[in-house]
């Protein structure tokens, strides 16, 4: 009989990534904090999924925040078009910005959104 943990115990032995479950979000973490975690927690503990990477172009999003009352473009992924936004220094506007997702024009943020997200279903 095989111990339940073996397999991650191999895998930290391996030097393969682990994730611990932290504030209800999978978050990569080293062999040694998985070990820890997994005598504690190991429901808690897990071999990193393989992960796909896609490169992708589209246009490139603004590098300046808008003055104060200024507007960008943004398509949110639930939205079937790209959105009108005036800035003003909220929250969402600095989110969408860090995101990279605010731009100059609407063909600008729906090109992205496509390049990103794939075509609307």
């Amino acid at each position: 009989m095989t111990h339940p943990a073996a397999e991650l115990l191999r895998a930290i032995a391996d030097g393969k990534q682990m994730e611990m479950l932290a504030s209800d979000r999978w978050q990569s973490v080293s062999g040694d904090v998985a070990l820890r975690a997994l005598l504690s927690y190991p429901k808690d503990v897990r071999i990193a999924r393989p992960m796909v990477t896609r490169e992708v172009s589209y246009p490139e999003p603004l590098r300046v925040k808008p003055p104060m009352g200024g507007s960008y473009w943004t398509q949110f992924m639930q939205e079937a078009s790209p959105k009108l936004l005036g800035w003003y220094e909220d929250a969402v506007d600095h989110r969408i910005f860090a995101a990279g997702m605010a731009f100059a024009t609407e063909a600008d943020a729906a090109e992205a959104h496509k390049a990103l997200f794939g075509a609307q279903t």
